[in-house]
């Protein structure tokens, strides 16, 4: 049974492989493209493929099936026993079912590298759950080998969830010259870090095939400052200076304390223009920059955990708005392939309304990070 089938699927193979453009089953490799001109006869290429694959592989089928009637056949003059017959239909059955599955992902995966050939020649496909991911769908329907080869659409929108994980530090922003420079003033930072998540819903811009996309959605955005040296934020109210902000040296030694920062969280509305020229949307390369626009969630949180002179270790925990603004809003930018991207967010907002650090003005924040887009 095995050559029976072999046979059919090398005659499938050949006939496929004459039409240089759908590669055989049991190749490890697609075959080496070759430049068709587009010609009147590429019109109906999609046809003729489905019709002689088609053709090529009922061959198969009807080989298989000749091969059960012979079980039956043996069974019923008792050269096979129900058992043994059985277990030669289950083998039979198995061998086609993979044998079909390899041809179906065999075909999907060239009609992926060559989508753009497919397309040109007017031949895309479908899987069988009628989704527009790239695939063949084989199948028997009353004894027939059905065969679905139907046109790709390019989408008109896409929703997507994005996850952002970003370092960064404070900037002095009072002239160009010192924008790059990190504020190195009390309340100065290790480092920060920036989480956001992201809904997004993407559109497509102008004709149905092009490139750019509008973005928006909600978002959630997580920023934790972690301080370098031992100080904590303090906030005053009225008097001489007015309302501000600074920060207070602590009287523990750096090696005393082990975590010390500040966090707040802002919900966040993101809009961006995006290219990509995928047939989705969200393939290939991705080029996007935009803004966003949100309020803060509440109030911040000082974190400070420390060990004391008796060696314990203490949390404590100071709730305050230190003068942050109630509104937040930056640039985001970013670029990478499929799923995974590298991108960038930039406050253009100050961290604080007013401050009395070193007489600065003000800080603003800024991070690079990982986006993964799903």
């Amino acid at each position: 049974m095995k050559n029976i089938l072999s046979i059919g699927l090398a005659f499938a193979a050949s006939a496929l492989w004459a039409q240089d453009v759908v590669p055989t089953p049991a190749a490890p490799t697609a075959p080496p493209a070759v430049k068709v001109a587009p010609s009147a006869a590429a019109l109906d290429t999609s046809s003729r493929i489905s019709a002689r694959l088609a053709a090529d592989i009922t061959r198969v089928i009807a080989d298989y099936t000749q091969e059960i009637v012979n079980i039956n056949d043996r069974e019923r003059t008792g050269a096979l026993t129900s058992a043994a017959a059985q277990e030669k239909r289950d083998s039979l059955d198995d061998y086609l079912e993979k044998r079909l599955e390899t041809v179906q992902s065999m075909v999907g995966e060239w009609a992926e590298r060559n989508a753009e050939r497919a397309d040109a020649f007017g031949i895309s496909v479908d899987t069988a759950d009628g989704s527009e991911d790239a695939g063949i769908h084989l199948g028997l329907k009353d004894g027939k080998l059905e065969l679905n080869m139907k046109r790709k659409k390019w989408k008109r929108e896409f929703n997507q969830q994005a996850y952002y994980f970003g370092g960064g530090n404070w900037f002095v922003t009072d002239n160009a010259a010192s924008f790059l420079d990190p504020y190195a003033g009390r309340g100065e930072l290790s480092s920060s870090f920036v989480f956001n998540y992201s809904w997004l819903h993407g559109r497509r811009l102008f004709h149905k095939q092009s490139p750019l996309w509008l973005r928006s959605g909600v978002g959630i955005t997580s920023e934790a400052y972690y301080f370098k040296e031992p100080v904590a934020p303090y906030r005053t109210q009225g008097g001489f200076v007015g309302d501000r902000v600074g920060f207070s040296d602590l009287p523990l030694a750096d090696a005393s304390i082990r975590q010390n920062y500040l966090n707040y969280a802002t919900l966040e509305i993101p809009l961006s223009l995006a290219f990509n020229a995928s047939r989705k949307g969200t393939k290939g390369i991705t080029v996007a920059a935009g803004g966003f626009g949100g309020v803060r969630l509440g109030r911040g949180v000082h974190v400070l955990q420390y060990r004391d002179e008796n060696r314990d270790w203490n949390l404590d925990r100071t709730n305050s708005s230190f003068f942050m603004p109630l509104l937040n809003y930056g640039l985001t930018a970013e670029v990478g392939y499929r799923g995974w991207r590298v991108a960038a967010r930039y406050n253009l907002n100050p961290v604080f309304k007013q401050t009395v650090v070193d007489e600065t003005g003000g800080v603003r924040s800024a991070s690079v990070g990982v986006m993964l887009a799903l």
